[in-house]
């Protein structure tokens, strides 16, 4: 299964908690700001991935529908086949402890060939990225699926996800989302100089 016809994001909505707010993705990714702080945490730097998880775990609580809720939660894979990166898998898994999560292992959600990242050529096909994307089980019914990724921008990646669970069997069902940062040029004139 997987893949539409057409190039435009899927039309589903997602609600979206970013953790550590906005930021602008031409900012330095060395020093201490955010675009820096989510590099290290990519890279498995221990400190920002206690930073993010800190981060996160106080967006959860402050979401009664996320802190209470029974959610079968799927990480975003990355660019390249396979499931997300070891330091989103641990992150999602480091989330969902004393929760009522459902976090399946393997993660149900798999790139089956790759994309390139937005970063490196502008926006991706949809069409393309969602047919890149296999859903391999339909989790418990009735199960409101949580996506977890580092990072969104236009949030295209996340609705093409939500569209290749739907194509694959993966029901009508609600989606939310959590990510660490929303990379956005504006970023730098809403947070200051």
């Amino acid at each position: 299964m997987g893949g539409t016809s057409t190039g435009q994001p899927p039309d589903i909505e997602i609600p979206v908690i970013v953790a550590l707010g906005a930021f602008d993705p031409l900012d330095p990714v060395e020093g201490a700001g955010l675009h820096a702080l989510i590099r290290r945490f990519r890279a498995g730097d221990a400190a920002a991935f206690a930073q993010a998880l800190a981060a996160a775990t106080r967006a959860i609580d402050n979401s009664l529908e996320l802190s209470s809720g029974r959610l079968l939660v799927v990480p975003v894979p990355g660019h390249t086949p396979g499931t997300a990166s070891p330091v989103l898998l641990e992150w999602t898994m480091e989330l969902a402890r004393g929760r009522a999560w459902i976090v399946p292992e393997p993660p149900p959600l798999r790139r089956v060939h790759a994309v390139a990242p937005a970063k490196d050529g502008g926006m991706r096909a949809p069409n393309l990225e969602e047919a890149s994307l296999r859903w391999t089980e339909p989790g418990p019914a009735g199960s409101m699926i949580l996506l977890i990724d580092d990072v969104i921008a236009s949030g295209a990646t996340l609705r093409t996800c939500a569209a290749a669970i739907r194509l694959d069997g993966g029901g009508g069902r609600e989606f939310r989302a959590l990510v660490l940062g929303h990379a956005k040029p504006e970023a730098r004139s809403l947070s200051g100089p």
